[in-house]
């Protein structure tokens, strides 16, 4: 009888197992990748919650390529900008770093259009503290007005060249039917990221003008590089997701300092940031910055004249560079003394020469600036958490530049009356 059952549970030991079916095996995958899906996600949950413990915020994104003007900001998005001072940047319904505007201009009112890089962006500073916004609160108390009301409007992008400008004047900025444009002007970069050869780390992305017999010449090449409009909102759509998560923001930052750091000039001293941006204070020898400066100075005339064939006023200012306005004069006297010159305004003496051949008012930040900065020992540029004295304006840099940008507007409009 025991050696019955022993031979019965062998029989069934010895039977062959059943044949693994296509179905079986579909179903062990699924639980596979369920289970991988649910540890990934599970890990990442526990990744977002230790980052938001420690409060931080992280650079969000809110720019996207763009088929005319290279990248633009993206409409309706928002986050925190980090880099330099810590603001929360909300980007409206146009694609503009500014309040919601009606496109139709409101009665009684004196509109006023910006177009510039990213000081007029002000990745920085809240809206009521940007240069712009400081201007339309000022101007609101000009007598000379008599009663109108007045909007700044804004379309600067961080990163823009007067090619990019002139686009965006050309596409966006004259449906709001603005009174005046305001041509902001960077020293710093705007000559330079007019040039491919003397940008080269973003030669390839946005549009250029080429000089050809005297006439600017569009060179928009980049677009084959621009996703298609598919493509593109799934991006954006991605972007606006990854805005919601603060792990996900911070992985993007360490990815970005990574190819920062491929690109960094190992030999450039801080007080200069090296080349090419020294360039821009030196009268050019170099063909690329001689090219630089003659696309520059037509791009100008260009959005001056197609301002003035619309029976619209043109004005122009300067954007101090931090090198020229540091609070110290030793400092700017070692600097000078580094590039063999004896001045740090070449640029705001070539573009008064300019403005006075075309005719149009030329506002310049930079010696005013200058001053008050040596005379009160105050960094208009820097942040606490960045450069201390360089990078971009800082509060009191936009309160100053928007107090005079209004107070001379004021003058001109009482002197005309």
């Amino acid at each position: 009888m025991p050696d019955e059952k022993v031979d019965q549970a062998k029989s069934e030991t010895d039977k062959p197992a059943p044949p693994v079916t296509w179905g079986s095996r579909l179903k062990s995958a699924l639980r596979k990748l369920a289970l991988l899906c649910f540890s990934l996600f599970f890990a990442f949950l526990c990744g977002e919650c230790a980052v938001r413990l420690t409060g931080k915020n992280y650079e969000a994104s809110l720019h996207t390529p763009h088929p005319t003007l290279g990248w633009a900001f993206r409409p309706n998005s928002k986050g925190w900008a980090v880099m330099e001072g810590t603001q929360y940047i909300e980007i409206n319904s146009d694609g503009n770093r500014d309040r919601e505007r009606t496109v139709e201009k409101p009665a009684n009112t004196l509109r006023i259009a910006v177009i510039g890089d990213s000081f007029p962006a002000a990745y920085s500073v809240s809206i009521q503290d940007s240069f712009w916004g400081v201007l339309e609160k000022e101007l609101s108390g000009c007598q000379a007005l008599a009663g109108r009301k007045v909007e700044v409007l804004n379309f600067g992008v961080g990163g823009y060249g007067q090619a990019q400008e002139l686009i965006m004047l050309r596409e966006r900025v004259w449906k709001y039917d603005p009174d005046i444009v305001l041509l902001s002007f960077f020293g710093g970069n705007d000559i330079l990221d007019n040039e491919r050869e003397v940008a080269p780390f973003k030669a390839h992305v946005p549009p250029y003008y080429l000089l050809r017999d005297g006439q600017l010449v569009l060179d928009d090449s980049f677009k084959s590089r621009v996703p298609g409009p598919t493509t593109l909102a799934v991006r954006n759509l991605f972007a606006d997701v990854m805005n919601r998560s603060k792990l996900a923001l911070l992985i993007k930052m360490a990815a970005a300092a990574g190819d920062r750091a491929k690109t960094h000039i190992p030999n450039s001293k801080p007080k200069d940031l090296g080349l090419p941006d020294r360039l821009v204070f030196i009268p050019p020898t170099m063909p690329a910055m001689i090219r630089a400066w003659d696309v520059t100075e037509a791009l100008i005339h260009q959005i001056y004249s197609e301002v003035k064939a619309k029976g619209k006023d043109f004005r122009m200012m300067i954007i101090s560079s931090p090198q020229q306005v540091h609070p110290d004069i030793a400092e700017r006297e070692a600097f000078m003394k580094e590039l063999g010159i004896t001045s740090l305004f070449y640029i705001e003496e070539r573009l008064a020469k300019l403005a006075e051949k075309e005719g149009f008012p030329l506002l310049s930040t930079t010696q005013p600036l200058a001053e008050y900065a040596a005379k009160n020992n105050i960094a208009v540029h820097g942040f606490a958490n960045a450069l201390w004295w360089g990078g971009h304006w800082n509060e009191k840099g936009h309160k100053l530049a928007g107090e005079w940008l209004a107070a001379d507007y004021c003058k001109r409009l009482s002197d005309a009356r």
